[in-house]
C-alpha cells in the first residue's frame, strides 16, 4: 500500500513538472536609440534601496503569454542601472520566471517594462518561441506610461507622498485624533529645492495626475524649468489635518529616487515645524453622527496630554518624542487614556498579556506595501484584504485594497486597448 502511494505521488510530481517549468530571461541593458531618447527628456531609470537593506526594489518586470492569450505569467526583479556620461546604460539582471499558465509549445508574446524616474517606461515588446527565450533582450522602446501608442515621452516631475505617517507609536495618536487620515488632494503643500543650504520653493500648480486616495498623492505635473533633473532633490510636503494641524515630511533624493513614496514623518500645528505642539483644542464640528465622535473622558485625557512630533531629538533634551507623545501624563487618569474611542479598534490582551492582533495587523501592511511596491497588486490586495479583518475600522488598507484593484483593472484595460492578452 505504501508503495503504491509512493508511486502516485511520484507521478503527480513528475506531470506537475511537465505542466511548470521555470525559464530565466536575460535583460541585456537599452539599445542606444532609447538611452539616447531618454538623455534627450532628461529622464533616467529609476531604482532605489529596499528600507534598511541593501536590496534593490523590484524594478523590472516580466509578463509572458501565449499569444492572443489572456492567462499571463509574471515576474519581477530588481536592478541597480545608472547610464554613463553618454547617456548610455550597459546592464545585466536576470529574471526568473515560472511557465504556469503558459503553453510553452505554442508562440509566446513576453513584455518587459522598467519605469523611468518621470513616470516613463523603457520596454521590450516581441512575439517568440519557447527556444528563443535564452536570447538576451535588450530594452529598445521608450513611452509615456499613460499611453499604449509609441508617442513623445513626457518630462513630469513623478513624486509620490503619503500623509499616512511611518512611525507606528504616532501613527496611533493620529490616527485617533484625524478621524483616520481623510485627506484630499487640496489638503496636500508641496516645497523643493535642490541646493541643500538654499531656499525652499513652494511648488504652486495645482497637483495634476497620479492618484489621491484620501492618503497619498503622486505627482505628474510638469517638471519646473529650474529642477536639474540629473541633481539631487530635496523635498518637504505637509497634509493639512481635520484639526487644523500638519503631518509632514523633509527628505532628499537622488535622481533615480524621484518616484519613491515617502510618508509623514512629523504631526505639529505648524506645517515644516518639528518643535511644535499639535493643537487638539480646535478639532471641526463632527460631520458624522455622535456615535462616531471621540469619547469625552478621551478628548479630556487628550488635552491632558502634550504630545511632541515624532523623531525630534531636541539639544536640550535626551527624551524620546514618540515615547513621550504615546505614554498619558502622570496627573490623567489610568483608565481614561486606556479607554479606546468608539471610531478606534480596541486593543485587548491575550491570556499572556500581550496586544492581540496589532502586531499580526502591522506586518501585514508592511507586507502589502512591499508587494504594491513591486506591482504585485493581487498579493498586496490580500493582504491588505487580511489586515483589514484585523482592524475593519482602518481605512489605510481599505482604501490600498481599492487601489490594487485600480491598477489590476488598468493593467487589463492596457491589454485590451493593445489587442494583447
Amino acid at each position: 500500500m505504501n508503495k503504491l502511494k509512493l508511486v502516485i505521488v511520484f507521478c503527480l510530481y513528475i506531470l506537475s513538472a511537465q505542466a511548470q517549468e521555470k525559464v530565466k530571461l536575460s535583460i541585456q541593458g537599452v539599445a542606444p536609440e532609447a538611452a539616447l531618447k531618454m538623455k534627450l527628456n532628461g529622464d533616467r531609470i529609476s531604482w532605489y534601496a529596499l528600507p534598511n537593506s541593501t536590496k534593490i526594489a523590484s524594478n523590472v518586470f516580466v509578463e509572458i503569454s501565449n499569444a492572443g492569450e489572456k492567462r499571463t505569467d509574471r515576474a519581477s526583479a530588481g536592478v541597480q542601472a545608472d547610464p554613463d556620461a553618454q547617456g548610455m546604460y550597459s546592464f545585466s539582471v536576470s529574471v526568473d520566471v515560472d511557465l504556469k499558465k503558459t503553453d510553452k509549445t505554442k508562440p509566446l508574446h513576453v513584455e518587459v517594462v522598467i519605469p523611468t524616474v518621470f513616470g516613463n517606461e523603457l520596454f521590450y515588446i516581441a512575439d517568440m518561441s519557447f527556444e528563443e527565450l535564452t536570447k538576451p533582450l535588450v530594452l529598445n522602446g521608450y513611452m509615456w506610461r499613460a499611453s499604449n501608442e509609441k508617442m513623445q515621452p513626457k518630462k513630469d516631475l513623478c513624486i509620490e507622498f503619503s500623509s499616512f505617517v511611518e512611525n507606528a507609536d504616532l501613527r496611533k495618536l493620529v490616527s485617533d485624533n484625524e478621524n483616520f487620515y481623510k485627506f484630499n488632494r487640496n489638503d496636500f503643500s508641496l516645497e523643493l529645492k535642490q541646493e541643500e543650504q538654499g531656499a525652499w520653493k513652494p511648488f504652486t500648480d495645482p497637483f495634476q495626475g497620479g492618484f489621491s486616495n484620501n492618503n497619498a498623492v503622486s505627482l505628474a505635473n510638469p517638471m519646473p524649468a529650474w529642477i536639474d533633473a540629473s541633481k539631487k532633490l530635496f523635498v518637504r510636503f505637509a497634509a493639512k489635518t481635520p484639526l487644523n494641524n500638519y503631518v509632514w515630511a523633509e527628505y532628499s533624493v537622488e535622481p533615480h529616487e524621484y518616484r519613491r513614496e515617502q510618508r509623514a514623518q512629523y504631526y505639529s500645528s505648524v506645517a515644516y515645524d518639528k518643535s511644535a505642539k499639535p493643537n487638539l483644542k480646535s478639532a471641526p464640528a463632527a460631520e458624522t453622527p455622535a456615535s462616531n465622535s471621540t469619547a469625552p473622558e478621551q478628548v479630556k485625557a487628550d488635552e491632558a496630554q502634550e504630545i511632541k512630533p515624532a523623531q525630534v531629538a531636541e539639544e536640550s533634551k535626551k527624551t524620546d518624542p514618540v515615547k513621550d507623545a504615546a505614554q498619558p501624563k502622570e496627573t490623567a487618569p489610568k483608565e481614561q487614556v486606556q479607554k479606546p474611542t468608539v471610531n478606534q479598534t480596541p486593543v485587548t490582551k491575550t491570556k499572556t498579556g500581550g496586544l492581540k492582533n496589532t502586531l499580526g495587523y502591522e506586518q501585514l501592511i508592511q507586507r502589502a506595501d512591499s508587494l504594491f511596491s513591486s506591482a504585485k497588486f493581487q498579493e498586496a490586495k490580500n493582504a491588505y484584504d487580511e489586515a483589514l479583518k484585523l482592524k475593519p475600522a482602518e481605512e489605510y488598507p481599505k482604501k490600498r485594497a481599492e487601489e490594487c484593484e485600480l491598477k489590476m483593472k488598468a493593467i487589463q484595460n492596457k491589454k485590451g486597448r493593445t489587442g494583447v492578452n
